[in-house]
């Protein structure tokens, strides 16, 4: 809540008026304050403001008062004083007599809270005056005046001084020697004597406190004997000449003395002042009682009141605080707080005119404004009186501009001319009001717009009045137009003639030229090089050898010597949208825009920018009119007139405090250490920077690990949803008023790792992942080598059931032949025949028992079938046996009789229509993982490949056994019969071709 104090009384023509007004912030039981009656305000060394009331202490951030009462320790809550200590502590002193301290979020009693209440005498109201390093609580009795309590609870009397001496105590010094004391805002009288009439008494006065004191010297005041000390209606202030002068009310009048004078009267309130706080060597606040308000004293050389502005009219002011950053609190016994961000700012209200259209100062304290009603005032600071002015203006009109010309003292505005008169006075007829003139015109109705040009010559000025073109001569007020009737000015903002003699004007579509000379002189486009002054132009001026242009939308754009320069709000421009600017005696361009001031310095080496909004002083961002007077800025504001002090940028930003850490809407309260549960959490952080010029404005930016890249934020808490497990380091900084970041405030917390996401675990998890894995594979080797080994069983009991089929065929074949060889008489052939029988019926029983032999032994066993069938057929064919040197017999392992069921079927079908010169080859080659196998004939042959269903019943047995024979990469075993032609395209024979894979290349594929 604003406040803008003011009061007005007419007189006459005059208007009575307060000299000027503060910006100040109202807090009240609104805003969170336990009682609108507060007694004393503190600021800690944080940053926090504390305030005393009736009702409790209140703690204030800038957000939100938090209030301690009896609930948080504090038994009596009406607390009148409060004081910090060098461990921080908050101490408060109680309408009770009582203490308490603030530590650790509650206040604890004093532990010598019985002993202060036995050292006092009945109903002596006691003060709270220091807490000292050493211990000491330094209180001060109403009547018995000051005294210490140690740490063991021992009560002494303090004396500063001679004992017929006036001493103040000051709470410290400023060096270790003695004679220095620091020059204090605040001082409490020790001890009053000789108060026993009405008479002025000599003092000599003592500052300081029993570790360093000092002498001021003698001094005489006015004593009463019903006098009785207020505590806080005295200040010692020091001169710029080392000089010092005591000030105090007593009871309601201004006292001023100094070293080796008597007390001076310089003031008369009429009513008790509560407290006293030094501004600086000539000024200082006062704070009055019963409704009157804030008081500023200024003092001139001879110390005499010089002026005495008032604020906060109506309100009963208690205590005076200043905080580190220049801001003044002000606490009140019937309104709450008051809280001024910068004193040093004036501004000037008339009535509830709170929109000027125009300023123009005339001296340190006294300018013009003009309002949106029309209306024109005169404002005399040192009489601290408003003035109407009636300018005859016509109905509607307005003084759009202001314009004050110091050599001729006249003031210039869009309707009239008005010789300006420094005094004040009742009688208005007086004023000396003039219309514009013009050549063969009796009255130039108004101008809009008026330009010194010292180009067309002395006190020369460039004018319109918007449909027509002219020069001003400022002393006649005389104008001649250089342009015909029917020209069309309107639209036209400012105008210049530059180096060229063009006449520049900005108009509402941009920079156009003007040439009078020429007949057809028309407003013709000029382009400058610069795509941003084809927008509309407010104001040109020459400034450094170049051209500065005002626009609104467009910034401002400077030209010089063939360059550019452009400065927008993304440059630090307080906005594109220019309302007007001026140059100060120093250079600086101040610019108004609609969202505050900023000041440009152009120099070689670039532009120096600064931008002022309310958080810097201001008391409205949207500004109407700036003028300058020497060194002054004067604003025309929508909420007043301003007289604007640039106050140096803070260098320093306040680092945000961390108020609360909330995991899942539990808040964490020892945040030294936060370690979370695992599993997935909310955390919620609250923090917030105290900076009570900027409030809620303050950008913040964090993150949540120092790698991680900066978020930005206006608000006071950020979340973090479902986080996860993991270390994290939390960092939050804010940015003050002039743009510097503080350091970061951080707080680190850790989310503990689930158990199945430790190392630990995780190792664990890879030893049984690998080991179920290697099980597994285990596992299905044993199983596959089981089954393979079943397989291998299921075909050797299939091969020796294929071979016990064989043998009994190869066995009657055999005894068919001997029978032949017996009937035909052939005693020794079968005699020789029988015997090669037996062996090879013993070969074959004993491949029967083992189920497998080498390929030697299936070799010889060929060789004893052929010598039979040989024997048996009467030499009708011959055979070969070739390759199988070349091949490691003994190693090569396959069944038995795999091979002979081929032989004997081309023995029996392949020769039987030859009687002679037969030949039967059989080929070998391979390895011992691959037999290959050629048996080949020259009988009759075959006309295609042989089909399944015509292969004798050997042969069939043979090629089931063959498809069961496999290798370790499931090679199938198998055979083909093809017929063989001679080179005339007949039949010479057949050809059997078997490829075996062998049975150890499985084993071994297995090992």
């Amino acid at each position: 809540m604003l406040l803008s104090c003011f009061f007005t009384c007419w007189v006459g023509g005059v208007l009575c008026a307060q000299s000027t007004q503060l910006h100040f912030k109202h807090y009240t039981n609104d805003d969170g304050l336990p009682s609108s009656e507060t007694y004393t305000v503190l600021e800690d060394e944080i940053g926090y403001m504390w305030f005393g009331t009736d009702n409790g202490v209140a703690r204030f951030d800038g957000y939100n008062f938090e209030v301690f009462d009896t609930n948080d320790g504090l038994n009596d809550v009406v607390v009148f004083t409060l004081l910090s200590d060098d461990l921080g502590r908050i101490w408060a002193g109680t309408y009770s007599g009582d203490l308490y301290y603030f530590e650790e979020g509650r206040f604890h009693a004093y532990a010598y809270n019985s002993v202060l209440q036995e050292a006092r005498n009945y109903n002596e109201f006691v003060h709270l005056v220091d807490v000292r390093d050493t211990g000491d609580v330094i209180i001060r009795f109403q009547k018995s005046g000051l005294h210490a309590i140690n740490k063991k609870g021992q009560v002494r009397s303090l004396e500063i001084g001679e004992p017929d001496g006036l001493s103040f105590y000051t709470p410290g010094c400023s060096g270790p020697e003695a004679s220095k004391v620091a020059p204090i805002s605040r001082s409490y009288p020790t001890n009053i004597t000789g108060l026993q009439s009405d008479f002025s008494k000599e003092f000599t006065l003592y500052v300081g406190n029993e570790d360093c004191s000092r002498e001021i010297g003698r001094i005489s005041l006015p004593v009463a004997k019903s006098t009785i000390w207020p505590i806080k209606n005295l200040a010692l202030i020091t001169e710029e000449d080392g000089e010092e002068k005591l000030l105090f009310f007593s009871p309601s009048k201004l006292y001023v003395t100094k070293a080796g004078q008597g007390a001076k009267m310089i003031y008369k309130l009429g009513r008790r002042a509560n407290h006293v706080l030094p501004i600086d060597a000539s000024s200082f606040w006062v704070g009055m009682e019963q409704g009157l308000g804030l008081l500023r004293f200024t003092l001139n050389e001879d110390d005499e009141v010089a002026a005495v502005d008032t604020f906060l009219r109506g309100r009963s002011i208690s205590f005076i605080q200043p905080d580190s950053h220049r801001g003044l609190w002000v606490t009140t016994t019937d309104a709450g707080v008051y809280y001024c961000p910068f004193p040093v700012q004036q501004k000037y209200i008339l009535d509830n005119k709170t929109s000027p259209l125009a300023v123009a100062p005339t001296g340190d304290n006294m300018f013009y404004a003009s309002y949106a009603d029309g209306s024109l005032y005169q404002y005399d600071g040192e009489k601290k009186r408003y003035v109407y002015l009636d300018a005859n203006r016509p109905f509607g009109a307005r003084h759009e501009f202001l314009m004050f010309d110091s050599l001729s003292s006249t003031l210039f505005t869009s309707q009239t001319v008005l010789t300006h008169e420094p005094e004040i006075t009742n009688n208005q007829s007086s004023r000396n009001f003039s219309p514009y003139l013009a050549k063969g015109v009796p009255r130039l109705q108004s101008v809009d717009l008026i330009t010194t040009c010292n180009k067309l010559g002395p006190r020369k000025g460039l004018c319109t009045n918007s449909i027509q073109f002219g020069i001003l001569d400022m002393d006649t007020r005389e104008v001649e137009f250089v342009s015909e009737g029917t020209d069309y000015f309107y639209g036209v903002e400012t105008f210049l003639i530059d180096s060229l003699n063009r006449y520049l004007l900005g108009t509402l579509n941009g920079v156009v030229v003007y040439d009078p000379s020429r007949p057809d002189a028309t407003l013709t486009p000029l382009d400058l090089g610069a795509t941003e002054l084809s927008t509309r132009v407010v104001k040109i001026v020459e400034h450094k050898g170049g051209i500065l242009f005002a626009t609104r939308g467009e910034g401002m754009v400077f030209l010089r010597n063939g360059n550019k320069t452009v400065l927008k709000e993304k440059d630090g421009l307080a906005s594109d949208m220019i309302r007007d600017f001026e140059i100060s005696e120093d250079g600086n361009v101040w610019i108004a825009t609609l969202a505050g001031l900023s000041k440009v310095i152009y120099n070689d080496n670039g532009e120096e920018v600064r931008t002022y909004r309310e958080e810097d002083g201001l008391i409205n961002n949207e500004l109407l009119d700036v003028a300058i007077y020497g060194e002054q800025v004067w604003l025309a504001t929508n909420s007043g007139i301003q007289k604007f002090q640039e106050i140096p940028p803070a260098a320093y930003s306040a680092p945000p405090i961390i108020s609360r850490f909330v995991v899942d809407a539990a808040t964490i309260n020892n945040r030294k250490e936060v370690s979370i549960s695992s599993g997935n959490h909310n955390v919620e952080i609250y923090f917030g920077t105290i900076n009570y010029r900027l409030e809620d404005k303050v950008l913040y930016r964090y993150r949540l690990g120092t790698n991680d890249a900066w978020r930005f934020t206006r608000e006071r808490n950020v979340t973090f949803p479902r986080l996860g497990s993991g270390q994290f380091a939390f960092a939050v900084a804010s940015q003050n008023e002039a743009g510097v970041w503080s350091v970061p405030t951080e707080i680190s917390f850790s989310i503990a790792t689930p158990w199945y996401a430790t190392w630990w675990a995780r190792i664990l998890g890879i030893l049984l992942i690998v080991g179920a894995i290697t099980w597994y594979f285990l596992r299905r080797e044993k199983n596959r080598k089981r089954e393979n080994e079943f397989l291998l069983q299921i075909s050797r009991l299939e091969h020796e059931a294929l071979h016990a089929q064989m043998n009994p065929h190869f066995v009657f074949n055999a005894l068919n032949s001997i029978q032949n060889f017996v009937i035909h008489n052939e005693a020794k052939q079968a005699a020789i025949y029988l015997s090669r029988f037996a062996l090879v019926v013993r070969q074959t029983l004993n491949s029967s028992v083992k189920g497998k032999h080498s390929l030697a032994q299936e070799i010889e066993m060929l060789e004893t079938y052929l010598v039979l069938e040989k024997l048996r057929f009467k030499e009708g064919f011959e055979y070969q046996i070739v390759g199988a040197d070349d091949l490691p017999l003994e190693q090569i392992i396959l069944p038995p009789l795999l091979i002979q069921p081929f032989v004997e079927n081309a023995i029996l079908h392949g020769l039987k229509e030859i009687d002679a010169g037969g030949v039967i080859q059989i080929s070998f080659s391979g390895n011992t993982r691959l037999l290959k196998v050629e048996i080949e004939d020259n009988g009759t042959g075959i006309e295609t490949d042989l089909e399944f269903g015509e292969e004798s019943m050997g042969m069939a047995i043979t090629r089931r056994r063959l498809e069961m024979m496999k290798d370790g990469n499931k090679n199938v075993s198998g055979m083909s019969v093809k017929p063989v032609y001679n080179v005339d395209g007949t039949l010479s024979g057949t050809k059997v071709q078997l490829w075996i894979y062998l049975e150890n290349a499985v084993i071994e594929s297995n090992v």
